[in-house]
């Protein structure tokens, strides 16, 4: 059973009611958290490759980048890096998700634009990275 969905510009995402993560769509930059570039044209599970990224709550696609929230607060981004849209302090591409270290609040939801990211954490403070344009 599906629990939540997001589309970017070319990939879709969809949670179900479990946390169980899938991706599908184009798959350049990593944006499908796969562990590679390949696109995948049905709903793929994205593997827990031992990141912990695991039980997710909610997810944003942005036209490049994901972004994931586990039901414990935690924040995961992956795809293109560029701009530091995905919140680990540099612009490297991340082929799967990976947790935004710099940001140690529990996060509540999130949404992500082309070339940044927005995070509210569960006490109400507004996050931003990446791009300003």
């Amino acid at each position: 059973r599906v629990h939540s969905v997001a589309a970017g510009s070319h990939h879709c995402l969809a949670v179900t009611s479990s946390g169980a993560l899938y991706s599908w769509g184009a798959g350049q930059w990593g944006r499908l958290g796969h562990g590679d570039e390949a696109n995948r044209l049905v709903p793929t599970r994205v593997a827990n490759s031992g990141n912990a990224c695991t039980r997710v709550h909610s997810v944003a696609a942005g036209s490049h980048h994901c972004l994931a929230v586990t039901s414990s607060g935690a924040l995961y981004s992956w795809g293109a890096g560029q701009w530091g849209r995905l919140g680990h302090g540099d612009e490297a591409n991340r082929l799967v998700p990976t947790r935004v270290e710099g940001l140690q609040e529990r996060v509540h939801s999130v949404a992500a634009g082309s070339g940044h990211s927005l995070a509210i954490t569960t006490n109400g403070a507004v996050w931003s990275w990446g791009s300003r344009d």
